[in-house]
């Protein structure tokens, strides 16, 4: 017998769910299109050349690429290797394809540019509570403004956007800067060359603990003792905050354009809570500045529900002409998570019309009069009216009316 199961990392929705999904992402583009964002929308397939330039960290590890085709494949090459196989990717995240569009459109777009992309990316890692091969990314970025007025108006968009769907709780934002990160990192005596793998494994900590990290990095050649005092520093830093990172005689001015960032947040938005937090990483390798992640702590679920940051490079890198850019994203699968697991419904205005003995068209003309009020569905009454009354309950329909010998009912909840 076949397997009709879905792919592994991947999920299928149901009419219930399908709704929910929907309508939180009608939420977040409503949210993100009042605050003065313009959706766009890219191609899910994109040129190799750019994906794996693009990100410099782990998530091109976890690309999907496609196979060339037709006459391009040819499999009896001596030596065959990848680059002989694989021809596109799928993109990994919303990012690389906005930069890849920007340097297309640029002459035509507003400065700064401010879009939205609510759409679908795929990375081949393992499969997880709320994490999947396929997810949907709720994307805002900016790219043009090189000051903390971009990264404030992302937050404060974002913090309202998760208020719109109904997340039970103030979000939790712990945010950092790459750079800030980089001076500590650098302090501890290692070069610039060694920055970007040290960053892939401390964005590591929460998962594998000090001595993990610490062991990672050892196994990279990097100096032992080097490697324990700065692993420990950023723990010391993470429990004391900025007044330990104050301590190693840092720039000043790190410092100072992480926290006109916090403060302006707080200025916006009173009841945020936002905290500096050195462990924030991002896997991601483009970032360069300002970086945060979102998190429901409280609600039991320790996976970010979206995050983002500073990519200033990335634009200059293709286009040979320096852009400042910075995002963020909402992850839809984790709110859904949250949503689910704190029983948050959507309200709801499905109606099944079931009918017995009435002709087709007084069916069709009852069904039009109801749609003025009601998500109106015509069902023929089954037998086991009962059994038809729960599939209906399990599909989003939670009022019907009964329409016989072309006598409607009164409208009765399920």
């Amino acid at each position: 017998m076949k397997d009709f199961t879905t792919v592994t990392g991947t999920k299928e929705y149901g009419p219930v769910e399908m709704s929910l999904r929907q309508h939180i992402i009608d939420t977040i583009k409503d949210v993100y299109t009042q605050n003065g964002f313009s959706l766009i929308k890219t191609p899910i397939l994109e040129r190799l050349d750019l994906l794996c330039h693009g990100d410099k960290g782990d998530n091109s590890k976890l690309m999907f690429k496609t196979i060339k085709r037709r006459d391009k494949l040819v499999l009896d090459k001596p030596n065959l290797n990848e680059e002989d196989i694989v021809e596109e990717g799928l993109r990994y995240d919303l990012t690389v394809p906005l930069c890849r569009f920007y340097c297309n459109n640029k002459n035509d777009l507003t400065i700064p540019f401010k879009s939205i992309q609510i759409d679908e990316s795929f990375r081949a890692e393992k499969p997880q509570k709320g994490r999947y091969r396929q997810f949907t990314q709720c994307d805002v970025d900016i790219i043009g403004e090189p000051s903390g007025i971009a990264e404030v108006e992302l937050l404060v968009t974002a913090i309202d956007a998760y208020k719109a769907v109904g997340i039970p709780t103030n979000v939790e934002i712990a945010i950092n800067n790459r750079k800030l990160l980089s001076a500590v990192i650098k302090h501890f005596g290692f070069e610039d060359e060694a920055i970007n793998n040290i960053n892939i494994s401390l964005d590591k900590l929460d998962k594998i603990g000090e001595d993990g990290v610490i062991d990672e990095l050892i196994k990279q050649g990097l100096h032992e003792e080097s490697v324990k005092s700065l692993v420990r520093a950023i723990a010391q830093i993470k429990s004391q905050g900025m007044e330990k990172v104050k301590a190693l005689n840092i720039d000043a001015s790190l410092i100072e354009e992480l926290q006109v960032v916090i403060d302006g947040v707080k200025a916006l938005r009173p009841e945020a809570n936002i905290h500096f937090d050195i462990t924030v990483v991002r896997g991601q390798g483009y970032y360069t500045g300002t970086i945060y992640e979102v998190f429901a702590k409280d609600l039991g679920y320790r996976s970010a529900l979206g995050g983002g940051g500073r990519y200033d490079n990335m634009v200059g890198e293709f286009s040979g002409v320096n852009t400042p850019a910075v995002g963020f994203s909402i992850g839809l699968e984790s709110v859904m998570v949250i949503l689910n697991e704190n029983n948050v419904k959507q309200a709801n205005n499905k109606l099944a019309l079931i009918y017995s003995d009435t002709d087709m068209v007084t069916v069709l003309k009852i069904k039009d009069e109801l749609k003025a009020t009601y998500q109106v569905a015509i069902f023929p009454r089954q037998k086991n009216f009962r059994a038809q009354l729960e599939r209906l309950s399990l599909n989003g329909f939670d009022q019907i009316v009964k329409l016989e010998n072309g006598q409607l009912d009164d409208i009765k909840n399920i």
